[in-house]
């Protein structure tokens, strides 16, 4: 789990007008309305069978031997399916819808 945490830890600080419009990283930023990923992801790992964890634990450990971080990979696929070209230009719009916003509050 500790491994995702960072991922997703890495995927705010790289992209944080995307990450910004979705859930707090950490429990301990849990509120009564709000769910952390961290705390999400306890849930869900929580009714995986001991069989499955190892394989998702072995999957997790080959993905971060190559380099690849889960969390950019997920939202990748995510706005390419929303249109957009790539996280990159995804990550521009959402930067740019922000600072509209904020000129007119």
């Amino acid at each position: 789990m500790a491994r995702q945490v960072r991922w997703m830890e890495e995927y705010a600080a790289k992209y944080p007008y995307l990450a910004g419009g979705g859930r707090a990283i950490h429990t301990s930023e849990d509120t009564p309305y709000d769910t952390s990923f961290e705390t999400y992801l306890r849930g869900e790992l929580s009714i995986y069978s001991a069989q499955t964890l190892d394989l998702y634990a072995r999957w997790t450990e080959e993905l971060e031997r190559e380099g690849v971080n889960m969390s950019v990979e997920v939202m990748k696929e995510t706005v390419a399916r929303y249109g957009y070209k790539d996280i990159q230009a995804a990550e521009e719009h959402e930067k740019k819808k922000n600072e509209v916003s904020r000129k007119n509050t």
